[in-house]
């Protein structure tokens, strides 16, 4: 059984899920309205001692939404972040951090396709594209010469129909 703060990803239903405003209308939560309750977190993965949550945040920005993902791991015996003890030594040792997502893939997917489905849910965009080494000291050149992505993206274009 999930927290009722949660949203259990594969069990509960997105369509009952609502935007709501927190009442100074710069943040927003999630509500669940087929069950009347606040949504805290995403359960992207539930075992036996450890969950994968993540918790989104809806910052409104003008007339759109941008989200802000934290993806953890809850210890399921004591309720709380997972965390490691570090024995404290005299000499500066660099702690490295981070939370798979390899068993809950789909599901953490599944959150972002969802949010993408809010059309005043602003994304980060961008594009990148793979060029032959061969080719880059030409790229390098147009990019350094031309200021605008238009121009830009038309050079590279045209050098790729000259290869072909």
């Amino acid at each position: 059984m999930a927290d009722l703060a949660e949203f259990v990803i594969g069990v509960d239903q997105f369509s009952g899920l609502e935007m709501r405003n927190s009442g100074n209308n710069t943040f927003y939560y999630f509500f669940y309205r087929d069950e009347s309750r606040l949504i805290k977190q995403f359960v992207l993965e539930k075992k036996a001692k450890v969950t994968t949550l993540c918790e989104v945040t809806l910052i409104k920005k003008g007339d759109k939404f941008t989200p802000r993902l934290r993806i953890w791991k809850r210890d399921e015996s004591i309720k709380k972040q997972a965390t490691s003890k570090v024995e404290a030594t005299e000499t500066f040792s660099h702690i490295k951090a981070g939370v798979s997502l390899e068993d809950c893939h789909e599901e953490f997917w599944t959150l972002i396709r969802f949010l993408l489905s809010f059309e005043d849910m602003d994304i980060p965009e961008g594009s990148f594209s793979i060029v032959d080494a061969a080719d880059m000291p030409f790229i390098q050149k147009v990019m350094r010469t031309f200021n605008t992505s238009v121009v830009q993206d038309l050079l590279i274009r045209a050098k790729k129909d000259d290869v072909t």
